[in-house]
């Protein structure tokens, strides 16, 4: 795992963590001591392994006292730094074989991590458009908590990648009733259209250069 740079942490540790409205936007009572101190490293720079869901035994319709021969589990894994998904899935493989030996992984996908320095000239451009199209500057972090196909611009290509969400904080993402604003569409419509001019005026120096590898989505 990459050790976070200081304008990463400066980044990491300007943003605010409130427990009281975490615990009210995730439904739970109870955190764990010191909880928010490495809340946002955790979730924004950190691998993250992921159960989906497990399946097992009789579900259908009635009563029926089985022992089950079999389950199946799906889990997801967000990787960093220079992990590669195929030796992420074997070692998870020779942890379960270890244990249970009758046990199969699976690999269903998989892509390498991606990063783009947080303080790229290219970021700077992008800080503008936004700040221009909204009327605030936005805020600036190392990564995001998920997965896109960034390395093909910043491993294969040699590119920078920035990401700038566009939903509503409160859209519920990936869970029921998720939703997008039209005005905030639009509103990322204007932000990409003022960037392009923003990048046909910078010429075409990106030094520093995107490390190919260095870790995750930017």
């Amino acid at each position: 795992m990459p050790r976070l740079t200081a304008a990463e942490r400066a980044a990491l540790d300007g943003l605010e963590f409130d427990p009281d409205e975490f615990r009210a936007r995730v439904g739970t009572e109870a955190l764990p001591a010191r909880f928010g101190e490495s809340y946002y490293e955790r979730l924004l720079c950190r691998p993250s392994l992921t159960v989906s869901g497990i399946v097992g035994g009789h579900t259908g319709a009635g009563v029926k006292s089985l022992i089950p021969t079999s389950a199946t589990a799906k889990a997801d894994v967000r990787l960093v730094g220079q992990q590669d998904p195929d030796e992420v899935v074997a070692a998870i493989a020779r942890f379960a074989a270890a244990e249970h030996p009758e046990v199969t992984v699976r690999k269903l996908f998989g892509q390498p991590p991606s990063r783009t320095p947080i303080d790229h000239p290219y970021a700077d451009l992008v800080e503008r458009a936004v700040a221009e199209c909204v009327g605030e500057r936005p805020r600036r972090v190392p990564s995001l908590a998920g997965t896109t196909p960034d390395h093909v611009f910043t491993r294969q290509l040699g590119v920078p990648a920035v990401m700038v969400p566009l939903a509503p904080a409160d859209q519920n993402h990936h869970g029921p009733n998720e939703y997008m604003r039209v005005s905030y569409l639009l509103r990322g419509v204007r932000i990409v259209a003022r960037l392009i001019e923003l990048l046909a005026t910078a010429g075409r120096d990106t030094s520093p250069a995107t490390e190919r590898g260095a870790g995750v989505p930017g």
